[in-house]
């Protein structure tokens, strides 16, 4: 079974593109941490979506803002010929969402 979820912020705004063939894509860039004070690691994650899920994205979401993530691993791998370097083998390990949660934050009394 290819099953993941996290739970993280999104680093930067959403990239949305509408493709050629009318299918839209978002691209998401998403922080995952653990641990406390010098032992807090934290791990960036790719993240892209499809069609009615990328729209939503691209609409409702922004910097900062905390989702919660289901779907699933897809690596890509690619060989490019460098003049000096040779062969370079490129992977490229994303998330394909199936589902995104929208986790805003509720807003406190004095701000509304």
């Amino acid at each position: 079974m290819n099953k993941t979820l996290l739970v993280g912020r999104l680093g930067q705004n959403v990239q949305y593109t509408k493709l050629e063939s009318g299918k839209e894509v978002a691209k998401l860039r998403i922080a995952t941490s653990e641990g406390y004070g010098d032992q807090k690691i934290t791990e960036w994650h790719d993240v892209e979506c499809w069609e009615f899920l990328a729209r939503q994205c691209h609409e409702q979401l922004k910097k900062g803002d905390r989702v919660a993530v289901e779907g699933s691993i897809r690596t890509s791998t690619w060989v490019e010929m460098h003049p000096e370097h040779g062969e370079i083998t490129h992977i490229n390990r994303r998330i394909v969402a199936k589902h995104i949660e929208f986790l805003f934050e509720k807003k406190k009394k004095d701000e509304l």
